[in-house]
């Protein structure tokens, strides 16, 4: 009778990548939300500052 012994080692290496895999998607997931959202608030910030007082022409 021809049996595997040893089949863990398989079942270990798929349980490792899903679970690299997930903490990755994760990981940067996490990265990306945190860079868009201080680009949000730099641009926020642009936008609603005051523009610089209209001078009028100088007349020669």
């Amino acid at each position: 009778m021809l049996c595997r012994k040893r089949v863990w080692p398989g079942w270990f290496f798929l349980f490792v990548m899903f679970a690299g895999s997930i903490f990755g998607i994760t990981w940067f997931s996490i990265k990306l939300y945190k860079s868009a959202q201080k680009q949000q608030e730099k641009s926020e910030f642009i936008l609603n500052r005051t523009p610089p007082p209209i001078t009028p022409p100088k007349s020669t």
